[in-house]
């Protein structure tokens, strides 16, 4: 029979279904009799019910846009910057698996979008917009940062439990094992909550993460001065209001990321790929220009 252990760190390194991953930590977790540990990942399954429950990994940047059926996705501006701040980090709580099918299903036409509740909706509409659809809008780069955040934390776990011999055959664990697994599980549980996060969009990935996308200091160079470029000519081209709002807003994580100690290359890689989507839409305009210059910086 396959140990437990291995096969999780094995399918951690595969391109597997962050879900899938969890069902199986699942088991592992409730083998090992780890009932906090069990408890988060009941919540990325099945989804945060508060506000004040969801990790710090899964609070995102966004905007607020309602729909207008002449002119399509419209933004909201806030009554001021301090409103605009508060309002547009949410707390994105659906189930994990919703956020891989949004993640999935979206291409260059496709948007990514979360329903808020009727309470938020009054706050930030008022009387004129309360006949229209309003939803919180959140770039796919910050959707990849939450599965990566999930899939680094069981990655890390797993291979925490294997330092420490625990990987016995099948699901029967001894006591010692089930003591040991306590103790570096407490570590772990630290880290989802209350651990600081360079951006609440971009959880960083651990030491022990697998990336299937790398960039070298080289490439991070020129990186920054692709986005440093771009954010100068995006300020003056006339570019279509929600256009021009989703392409700011993911040069804004791109270039969050790229500020950080260990920038994460898989959130770099859909932040590139978000913008050159975008700019593929723009056949009138001079940041065509660019999307060849990224081209050449994403992996083959």
């Amino acid at each position: 029979m396959v140990a437990l252990v291995d096969d999780l760190i094995e399918e951690t390194i595969k391109d597997s279904d962050v879900s899938s991953l969890l069902r199986k930590a699942r088991v592992l977790a409730n083998r090992l009799k780890i009932e906090d540990f069990e408890a988060w990942i009941v919540n990325e399954l099945n989804g945060y019910m508060g506000q004040e429950s969801v990790p710090e990994y899964r609070k995102v940047h966004g905007s607020f846009r309602f729909f207008n059926p002449f002119r399509g996705w419209c933004h909201i501006s806030m009554p001021d910057d301090k409103t605009d701040k508060i309002l547009s980090r949410r707390a994105v709580g659906q189930k994990i698996a919703e956020i891989e099918s949004l993640y999935k299903s979206s291409d260059k036409d496709s948007v990514l979008t979360i329903t808020i509740p009727p309470s938020l909706k009054d706050r930030i509409a008022g009387a004129e917009l309360a006949d229209y659809e309003i939803a919180f809008f959140v770039g796919r780069a910050s959707l990849y940062g939450i599965m990566d955040a999930v899939k680094n934390t069981l990655q890390d776990w797993v291979l925490k439990l294997k330092d420490r011999g625990i990987n016995s055959e099948g699901i029967v664990f001894t006591d010692a094992e089930q003591k040991a697994a306590r103790e570096v599980t407490t570590t772990t549980i630290n880290n989802i909550f209350h651990a600081p996060v360079n951006n609440a969009a971009i959880q960083q990935a651990s030491n022990n993460s697998q990336q299937s996308v790398t960039f070298n200091d080289h490439q991070i160079d020129k990186i920054k001065e692709l986005v440093d470029s771009l954010v100068k000519d995006v300020e003056g081209e006339n570019i279509d209001g929600s256009v021009s709002l989703e392409l700011k807003e993911t040069l804004d994580i791109l270039n969050v990321t790229l500020k950080s100690i260990k920038p994460n290359s898989g959130v770099i890689s859909e932040s590139l790929k978000t913008i050159r989507h975008i700019l593929e839409g723009m056949a009138a305009s001079k940041l065509v220009e660019y999307i060849p210059v990224i081209r050449a910086l994403l992996p083959s």
